[in-house]
């Protein structure tokens, strides 16, 4: 049996004290589905049924009880050790996070974190790979497989695929999947050549053997999504951030070429980790671990 994570034995007692899977994934923050699809891979792990599900909700088994009384005592033993730590001082408490990519899930990562953690700040900051602050500047930077990685140290955190978004009424919009090549007599929104993103985007583009008709070259997401909801272009963007305006905006997948990247989180190598920032480093992995294979995720 592989190792179970520490973030699926607290939703589990989440979900346990909630009696509901609904009112646990309003309290968590999470999709219903993602937390279900959580839970199964937990039972499965443990080799048994943990809840009795029935028309009024969840309902401890005997041997779920058990589970629960020796977890929840465990997460509080873990919860007050972590107070004891950072009530301490004897290391920093805050942690200063950069963000290379246009990522809609990283806000709610960072919530979650806050929740969990409250006593460690966390100080945000946004930018373009090349801006990257300068080796002792930060303590981990959230990038892609799209960008070069330089001599940093790293983890591989989950896969995202690219799809195309269209707005009402565009030609693709009733489309599920297409290739790439397909696109080719459709004018395109993006970000600016600097963005790693479009850099990967035209390389496929030349892989598919076509030039990508530019109408618009934006500074900012914001502007990219103005344009699309206008209807003037399509644009090219990771899943989890064309899934922000279902109502007005359609997803196309890309059947070929492979169109994806993979999520990192980096850090200044040659440098021990301390305990907040190690607490980080496994709130992530987790995260995503319990969620990553799931559709709605993270």
């Amino acid at each position: 049996m592989r190792e179970i994570n520490l973030l699926s034995l607290k939703y589990f007692c989440a979900i346990a004290q909630q009696g509901n899977m609904t009112r646990a994934a309003e309290m968590l923050h999470v999709s219903q589905p993602a937390l279900s699809k959580m839970l199964h891979q937990l039972e499965l792990e443990v080799g048994q049924s943990l809840f009795y599900r029935l028309p009024s909700g969840l309902q401890l088994t005997e041997g779920g009880q058990s589970f629960y009384e020796k977890i929840s005592a465990a997460l509080e033993l873990i919860h007050s050790g972590v107070v004891e730590l950072q009530r301490g001082g004897a290391h920093q408490q805050t942690l200063r996070i950069f963000s290379c990519i246009n990522a809609s899930f990283l806000a709610q990562l960072y919530l979650n974190f806050q929740k969990l953690y409250p006593l460690i700040r966390l100080e945000l900051k946004r930018g373009a790979w090349n801006t990257l602050p300068q080796e002792g500047a930060f303590d981990f930077a959230f990038t892609s497989s799209t960008s070069p990685i330089g001599s940093y140290q790293f983890t591989d955190l989950f896969e995202e695929e690219f799809v195309l978004v269209c707005p009402l009424e565009h030609p693709l919009y009733k489309e599920d999947s297409i290739d790439l090549a397909q696109a080719a007599p459709y004018s395109f929104v993006t970000l600016g050549d600097s963005a790693s993103v479009t850099q990967y985007f035209k390389a496929l583009c030349s892989v598919a053997q076509f030039a990508p008709k530019i109408a618009v070259e934006c500074d900012t997401i914001s502007t990219l999504y103005a344009f699309l909801e206008s209807g003037q272009a399509i644009a090219f963007m990771p899943s989890h951030s064309a899934r922000l305006n279902p109502d007005k905006l359609h997803s196309v997948r890309i059947r070929s070429p492979h169109c994806s990247r993979t999520i990192r989180l980096c850090w200044p190598a040659g440098r021990e980790l301390t305990p907040p920032e190690m607490l980080f480093y496994s709130f992530c992995k987790d995260y995503f671990s319990a969620f990553h294979s799931h559709p709605e995720s993270p």
